[in-house]
């Protein structure tokens, strides 16, 4: 308390000795609480327009659960404030209105990794994953990433090292309804799944390979970190045009049988659509 007065009687001696020097010091100060709040205030007019372009999906509940979190507003406001581009205050918005649409997606671990990410790895990022399925980009579906770039995003925390041999999604067997013993790739709340067994025309399209389980079909892919996947909800979803081009990758490399889609509905998977492969779907 001592210091406190002291360092207080000192800024008053400082006014009443210069006047003038003190009310600019003022002036200043009021200039940059305005900036900080403007910058805030486009932060949140962003959010809001990016939820009424791209509202949640199903009704929102008003309760506790659905209730942003204390301590994210506290952190976001510091960040927001501080966005002075209006790259920047697009970026918080988003963060914003994706925060809204699923609660406890942005912790402060990820809120850093936004507000640390330099534009060249944010570019980067936001090509990269617009072929991304849940937590993975097939690799088929995107260019190899130079060392360089690959690094770059593994830095950052984005991506999950692939390390010499790269990463695959597994597919799990599965047997329908009718019988039929089924070959499926799960990511969130879709499903691919492909008739078994499953033979291919050839292994260089990468849509799919075989791992060290003999017929069991996997998918080389890149996978992201929870930050990844976290910071991949605020850019454009391109999941509908990713999941078609995989369907027609997969059509084409498989050479006979059919591929089958699914919607998980109420926890499980429903078939929303059977496509014959190979000769048979063309």
């Amino acid at each position: 308390m001592e210091l406190i007065e002291a360092l207080g009687a000192r800024r008053v001696a400082m006014v009443n000795a210069n006047p003038e020097l003190a009310a600019q010091a003022i002036d200043q100060h009021l200039s940059k609480i305005g900036r900080r709040h403007a910058n805030k205030l486009a932060s949140v007019k962003a959010a809001l327009e990016d939820l009424t372009a791209n509202p949640p999906d199903g009704p929102q509940e008003q309760s506790e659960t659905n209730e942003l979190d204390l301590d994210f507003l506290n952190r976001y406001e510091r960040y927001a404030e501080d966005a002075t581009s209006d790259q920047l205050r697009e970026r918080w918005g988003r963060v914003l209105a994706a925060e809204v649409r699923s609660p406890g997606t942005f912790s402060p671990k990820v809120l850093r990794s936004v507000d640390e990410m330099d534009s060249a790895t944010a570019s980067l990022f936001e090509s990269f994953v617009s072929s991304r399925l849940a937590d993975v980009v097939p690799k088929a579906l995107t260019r190899e990433l130079l060392f360089e770039e690959q690094a770059r995003l593994v830095g950052a925390g984005l991506l999950v090292d692939p390390g010499f041999a790269g990463q695959v999604r597994l597919s799990n067997s599965v047997t329908d309804q009718s019988g039929v013993q089924l070959w499926l790739f799960g990511f969130d709340d879709d499903g691919i799944a492909l008739s078994s067994p499953v033979t291919v025309t050839n292994l260089e399209d990468k849509f799919i390979n075989f791992g060290d389980e003999p017929g069991r079909p996997v998918m080389p892919v890149y996978v992201l970190t929870d930050t990844g996947v976290a910071i991949a909800s605020i850019l454009k979803d391109e999941k509908d045009a990713t999941l078609r081009a995989l369907v027609e990758g997969l059509r084409n490399q498989v050479s006979a049988g059919v591929l089958r889609r699914y919607r998980k509905r109420e926890g499980s998977f429903h078939m929303i659509e059977e496509l014959p492969v190979g000769a048979e779907g063309t």
